[in-house]
């Protein structure tokens, strides 16, 4: 749980510099962190049983009987680079269709 709190400290902080000095990957790291944060506590918070049964405890969800088995992650190591690869080509793509077509002064405003 503390770390979690000082995940969400750090990415705070990181988000108030950040817009203050107009630093725009500061201010995006510190809002993923931020959600990284929350996220991860909120997991810790709930470990083991993720939701409680009002019917009996049986019927509970913990972490051990929500796991998958083995063959979910044996296809994820296949199917993860792939959509890696595509969704950085995909990026890419975008960044050179329009980088020349938007520019930071794009809607009159002042720096």
């Amino acid at each position: 749980m503390w770390l979690a709190t000082a995940i969400v400290a750090g990415g705070a902080t990181a988000l108030v510099v950040g817009a203050r000095r107009r630093r725009e990957a500061l201010h995006f790291l510190g809002s993923a962190l931020v959600i990284v944060g929350l996220v991860g506590g909120a997991f810790a918070a709930l470990f083991p049983e993720i939701q409680h049964s009002t019917l009996d405890v049986r019927y509970s969800m913990t972490a051990r009987t929500s796991a998958a088995d083995a063959h979910g992650p044996a296809l994820a190591l296949i199917w993860w680079p792939i959509a890696l690869v595509a969704t950085i080509g995909y990026a890419l793509l975008n960044l050179r269709a329009y980088a020349s077509k938007v520019g930071p002064d794009a809607d009159g405003a002042k720096p």
